[in-house]
This record gives C-alpha cells, structure tokens and sequence, in this order.
C-alpha cells in the first residue's frame, strides 16, 4: 500500500525524502514514534542517546532535531554540550548510556562483555537491549539524512 499524502500536509524534510519508499517509510516512522512513546527508559535518556550518536556522526540535520527533542524536554544547551562526564545534572545511568552509545557509534568492533556488564549495573537487560535498539536506529537515521546531505528545516 502506498503511502497516502494530503496535498496540504507539510511534512520534515527526512519524511519526505523517505516517501519514495513506502513501505521504509511506515516502519521508519514506526520505529521513530515507538522509541519516542514507548519504552522503559526515560524520554530524557533517548533523547540525550539521539543527540549523542548524532554528534558522534557529525549528521547536522540529525543533531537538530535531537537538540530540539532535548529543548521540549527541559535539557537546556549548557547542559547538552558540557562533557557527560563533567555534568553535575546528568545522572549515572544517563552518563553510562550515552558513553555506550558513543562507543557502539564511533567504535563498534569494540564493544566488550564488559560494556554490557557496565550498563547492567544501572539498567535491566530489557533496558540494555533498548539502549542498544535507540543507538542503533539513531545510526541508521543518520546515515540515511547524512547520505541525501538533507537540509535543515
């Protein structure tokens, strides 16, 4: 089934170019919606693990709406560009996350047992795999707005 468009609906660029693929296009903007609605972690976290990877990739169009959905949550820019590890605001468990979801982006061939046994010790393992899931679909994301070099609305 095609992807039906009302003439007068203005979509974000990415949602666009991924009508041309209908079918990726239902369950990309599935996956979007349920890693934003749904889920064990907290909004705050998968929004910092978005903005994170974003800035790993250096995917600028990406890294907007990332520091957007950070704004609508409250993080202000002082908090999401001081270093993770220097914040005072930023939670352990928030600070774990976001370390593993750099390391699985900039160096995946790296990731050990041991980084799994270290976010263990603040997440479930259905949180883990979450953790894992939003990095991971936050990559693909970046690579195909980064690949189309898609324009900031």
């Amino acid at each position: 089934e095609a992807l039906q468009l009302a003439a007068d609906v203005s979509l974000p660029t990415w949602q666009r170019a991924m009508a041309y693929f209908p079918q990726s296009a239902r369950r990309q903007g599935e996956h979007r919606h349920a890693v934003a609605e749904f889920g064990r972690l907290s909004s705050r976290t998968k929004a910092r693990i978005q903005w994170s990877v974003a800035r790993e990739n250096r995917a600028w169009y990406s890294a907007k709406l990332a520091r957007e959905a950070c704004h609508q949550l409250g993080l202000t820019d002082d908090e999401l560009f001081a270093p993770a590890d220097q914040s005072e605001a930023v939670h352990a468990a928030e600070k774990a996350a976001v370390a593993f979801a750099r390391r699985l982006t900039s160096k995946p061939r790296q990731i050990t047992d041991g980084d799994i046994a270290d976010l263990l010790k603040h997440y479930s393992t259905h949180e883990v795999a979450e953790v894992v899931y939003v990095t991971c679909l936050s990559n693909s994301f970046d690579r195909f707005t980064e690949a189309l070099n898609l324009r900031c609305e």
